[in-house]
């Protein structure tokens, strides 16, 4: 629902973001965004009131001298896990004014880090701890003495960093996949604070269809549903450090390799892991054998390891003697034929450049007599190596 506007005469959202794209497409700076976008979660039920100037205290922080757009939005809708309020708000800023100023979105992550402290502190809810908990401190120090008092006794000077249980990247993953992911994560929380052990929460997740198997990176575990979508990182989930979890994975004998039900998981990027982080010099005999016979005797990107196990799936001719010890493939190759291609030119540019020099030496001038030429101070007509009439000197 649509509260309110400001700075604009447009009266509906679609309206005012329109004239925030007019403002960006004639900034002088040619400014790349139109509109910021912030939302404001209490973590208890608070006023309306409360609310908006909640939102108008993190505009000001982004936008001291009020001119620029905004329009504030209050969205209700029950929450996937217990704790927090039903309503929370939107706020969509304009990047540029009406003069066509660009906002200083400078720092931006930590100020509004900082403000979120401040309407913790004033709205009597518990301190929270992010990712730039010590420059938060260091900002409060000078500008909000109380508030940095409440969060250093609170948390501490340096407390543990929280991690997102999902992944931005995850997140545009689900969404294009149409996979709940606040629903599944809450889920996978609830059954793991029912679970006694990692084998009963194994259980408890194949009740829901889901299932916990090797990720595609060393040492990860994922949650993937019954059809292959990739929920997140187990430990990322529940908010878990990996070293621990992986040790709770390791008592119930679960391998961390990758499964083959993660085939069809779709992640962004191939898999890192280098033959000699493998488990076993079998497990890396296995992978050089493959990376053989899929990407040649130079190994994965023409790359070899400097693994004694990934020589042997090598020729001998390629295990020694490679520029500088450390790659061999079709990229060394090129460049060692490119410099000799190039060194066999010189070399025949040098051959040429001394017959050329020899013969010069060994043509004899002769009179030639041309119509237009006078002859030079020896009554003669001459010519350079090349055929070019050579002019008599001026007498100036």
């Amino acid at each position: 629902m649509l509260v309110q506007t400001g700075n604009s005469i447009a009266e509906t959202l679609p309206e005012l973001i329109e004239t925030m794209e007019i403002y960006r497409d004639a900034s002088a700076s040619r400014a790349g965004a139109a509109l910021h976008h912030v939302t404001i979660n209490p973590a208890k039920n608070i006023s309306r009131e409360q609310l908006v100037q909640a939102v108008h205290k993190i505009r000001l922080e982004l936008d001291p001298d009020g001119t620029r757009p905004f329009a504030i939005v209050i969205h209700r809708k029950k929450r996937s896990e217990a704790g927090g309020a039903d309503e929370h708000a939107h706020l969509v800023l304009g990047a540029v004014d009406a003069i066509g100023k660009s906002l200083d979105d400078g720092w931006t992550k930590i100020r509004t880090e900082r403000v979120a402290r401040e309407l913790e502190y004033e709205l009597g809810e518990p301190a929270l701890c992010g990712r730039h908990h010590r420059a938060v401190l260091k900002a409060l120090y000078g500008k909000r003495p109380d508030v940095y008092l409440w969060l250093l006794n609170a948390l501490g000077p340096d407390p543990e960093k929280p991690q997102s249980a999902i992944s931005p990247a995850a997140r545009n993953r689900a969404r294009g996949q149409n996979l709940n992911l606040p629903k599944a994560k809450a889920s996978v929380r609830a059954i793991w604070q029912k679970s006694e052990n990692v084998d009963s929460f194994r259980n408890g997740l194949s009740q829901i269809g889901l299932r916990i198997v090797a990720g595609e990176r060393s040492n990860v575990f994922v949650i993937v549903d019954e059809k292959g979508r990739l929920i997140g990182a187990a430990n990322r989930i529940l908010q878990t450090r990996r070293e621990k979890f992986n040790t709770m994975m390791e008592s119930s004998n679960e391998p961390a390799t990758r499964s083959a039900a993660l085939t069809n998981v779709g992640r962004s990027r191939p898999t890192s892991v280098r033959p000699d982080q493998l488990s076993s010099p079998e497990d890396r005999r296995i992978r050089a054998a493959v990376d053989t016979v899929k990407f040649g005797a130079g190994g994965r990107g023409g790359r070899r390891p400097n693994s004694a196990d990934h020589r042997l799936a090598e020729p001998a001719s390629r295990q020694w003697g490679s520029p500088r010890g450390s790659t061999t493939g079709d990229k060394t190759t090129d460049r060692l034929r490119q410099h000799r291609a190039l060194t066999q030119l010189r070399q025949l540019d040098f051959l040429l450049l001394q017959a050329l020099t020899s013969r010069a030496q060994s043509i004899p001038t002769i009179p030639f007599v041309e119509a237009g030429v006078g002859p030079q101070e020896d009554g003669l007509v001459h010519k350079d190596l090349w055929g070019i009439v050579l002019l008599p000197k001026p007498r100036w």
